[in-house]
């Protein structure tokens, strides 16, 4: 199984539609279900969570091959509550 963050996005529903084609099992990440259903239509799993929240996305890579994400920028937030950005490349 693949799971993939960011499959409704630009990249990430290429990718995910190219494994479903393939026959691959495929779990999509994202936090609007209804957004998610028409990879569900075609036979992936999905998996609502925000990608920030470090214990469901723990769950959500639980026993995958591999991983893909796509996520154009992660705002990790400390005990104080102010964003840290993590360095674009």
């Amino acid at each position: 199984m693949y799971t993939i963050l960011g499959a409704t996005g630009n990249i990430g529903s290429v990718i995910t539609k190219k494994l479903l084609e393939k026959g691959e099992k495929v779990r999509v990440v994202g936090r609007n279900a209804a957004r998610l259903q028409g990879f569900v239509q075609k036979g992936a799993e999905a998996f609502v969570a925000d990608a920030k929240d470090a214990s469901v996305l723990t769950q959500a890579l639980t026993g995958v091959r591999a991983a893909f994400l796509m996520r154009r920028r992660i705002t990790l937030w400390s005990r104080t509550r102010c964003p840290t950005r993590l360095p674009q490349r």
